[in-house]
């Protein structure tokens, strides 16, 4: 797959584009996302498959060149048979870590938080992995001083919300903008900051999450 930003939308006007909402329905039958497929599919485990469901959904992707299975539960039969399935059809297939026993082109990782320097982070992915696609959720986050788990803001807490451009500094570690506050560190995302930490690795950010920074 290409190294660059794959948005994940059902909309045309983003490209390179995953067509989200692929899977399988209440009763464990294929669910088709609302979108004819682009660049590749986003497949989610809100429902397993039953017999047959796994084979149904490899038919309908056989022209989708890429798969990524952005999965949340631990690896169970039925979702392992489909991602043998579709890298047996030639497909390729990005799992998330918990499932990298599998078969697979690469890994899905992060979304990256601010508690290490992202190089170090990326590259100790790389060095479990090897080839990784990047979970490009934007940063919006607030780290208290002291090595307290950071806590997601969305810089709308404790009046956090209101101020000038001039506070914030790059933060070379992070590849994000901060600002100092009396109690932590926010950190948060621009599309320059969030285009740049992707150029390493293929990379997923959810079309709404982009806007979002504009």
């Amino acid at each position: 797959m290409k190294t660059c930003v794959y948005f994940a939308a059902n909309s045309e006007n983003f490209q390179p584009r995953l067509t989200p909402g692929w899977g399988f329905d209440t009763a464990g039958g294929l669910r088709r996302g609302a979108d004819a497929p682009a660049d590749g599919v986003l497949l989610d485990d809100r429902f397993l498959p039953i017999r047959g469901a796994a084979a149904d959904l490899t038919a309908a992707l056989r022209e989708v060149p890429l798969v990524v299975c952005d999965f949340e539960r631990t690896p169970t039969p039925a979702l392992a048979e489909l991602v043998q399935r579709l890298a047996d059809a030639g497909r390729e297939v990005v799992v998330p870590e918990a499932w990298a026993e599998l078969p697979h082109t690469a890994v899905l990782v992060g979304p990256y938080r601010p508690r290490v320097r992202f190089a170090r982070w990326l590259a100790e992915k790389r060095k479990q992995y090897g080839a990784l696609v990047l979970d490009a959720a934007p940063i919006s986050c607030f780290v208290p001083f002291g090595g307290a788990p950071e806590s997601e803001t969305g810089l709308t807490q404790s009046g956090e919300q209101s101020f000038s451009a001039a506070q914030e500094r790059f933060c070379p570690g992070a590849c994000c903008l901060c600002r100092e506050t009396p109690t932590g560190v926010i950190f948060r995302d621009t599309r320059q900051t969030l285009t740049a930490r992707c150029e390493p690795v293929p990379a997923i950010v959810f079309a709404e999450a982009w806007e979002a920074l504009a």
